[in-house]
């Protein structure tokens, strides 16, 4: 893995922080710790597409669910409140499945999981039942599908309604390219076909070149980490994505941009990409995402650190 190959350098200060020390989660933040959801709904309402999507995730998790239930409940047909409870819900129901391998969690736990994503389903349904066209509800959707194993044709036809209201919403093509991989009963041919289509059809700097990287990891990993089978085409695809996104001078620092070019990071260096890693590096500065280092600051740096002298050595 290329937690083994980094070598550690010296310790600077880093920020784990996926959103970048974004101003909109912050305040958004203070308005859920006073419970005003009004302003929060402002806040969001201020945001468009994937950056409206990812501030629901990010702050679902630090507000208590009774409050979340209670503003819904205020108000069946605010598709915000609505998103972000489902977004609670569905992140205790993975909770409840952990990170381990499907052979690994026992049936209880998938009953367990099963039984809270359902409850996540009732809620997205009725929501879209009053209105169908928010795309971070659609996206929750797209979510349980994955973990109800409802298969590639429901999540195809969940992304279509995802698509028709915002054709280029990249939460939800993070998630139909997760059911699309292997692993999730996909193929490695349709994972990269979407994620080439999603990665070109954007205007130059946008995030969704992202997409490239992820499917050159779940591929690497489907191969047991073996750098060669991966094969030319998908490396190609990664320097073209690479080049087109977060190496362009036109690459945004809107909400997700620290997960984006971290995830670049990351996935040249398994490429052996070290001149365009370092590139990225540079790009991401000091902002470090909890995935896909785990957290871990030491292999960030070192990575960041063996960038810099094998870009010398691969010129």
């Amino acid at each position: 893995m290329i937690i083994t190959i980094c070598a550690v350098a010296l310790a600077e200060p880093l920020v784990l922080d996926d959103s970048g020390g974004s101003r909109e989660l912050v305040a958004l933040k203070q308005a859920l710790a006073a419970r005003g959801w009004r302003e929060a709904r402002e806040i969001l309402a201020g945001q468009h597409g994937g950056a409206r999507t990812r501030l629901i995730g990010w702050a679902a998790p630090l507000v208590s669910r009774p409050f979340l239930e209670e503003v819904h409940a205020a108000d069946p047909g605010d598709t915000a409140a609505a998103a972000m409870l489902a977004t609670r819900i569905i992140g205790d129901a993975w909770a409840i499945r952990t990170s381990k391998r499907a052979s690994e969690v026992s049936a209880e736990r998938f009953a367990s999981f099963h039984a809270v994503l359902r409850e996540a389903e009732k809620l997205l349904e009725a929501t879209i039942a009053i209105d169908p066209t928010d795309p971070a509800v659609l996206t929750c959707r797209l979510t349980t599908a994955r973990g109800l194993e409802l298969g590639l044709d429901e999540a195809r036809s969940r992304y279509a309604a995802v698509a028709a209201v915002d054709p280029h919403h990249l939460p939800a093509q993070d998630q139909l390219l997760q059911q699309l991989a292997p692993k999730w009963g996909g193929s490695l041919e349709e994972m990269h076909a979407f994620a080439r289509e999603s990665a070109t059809a954007v205007p130059e700097g946008a995030h969704n070149g992202v997409l490239a990287a992820q499917a050159y990891f779940e591929h690497w990993a489907t191969v047991d980490g073996r750098r060669r089978a991966v094969g030319r085409a998908t490396l190609a695809a990664l320097r073209e994505a690479a080049d087109r996104s977060v190496l362009s001078p036109a690459f945004p620092r809107t909400p997700g941009w620290v997960g984006v070019a971290n995830m670049f990071a990351w996935v040249l260096m398994l490429a052996h990409e070290y001149r365009r890693a370092y590139g990225v590096f540079g790009v991401a500065g000091t902002w470090v995402s909890q995935q896909p280092w785990q957290g871990d600051l030491d292999t960030f740096r070192g990575c960041r650190g063996k960038a810099g002298v094998m870009r010398l050595v691969h010129r």
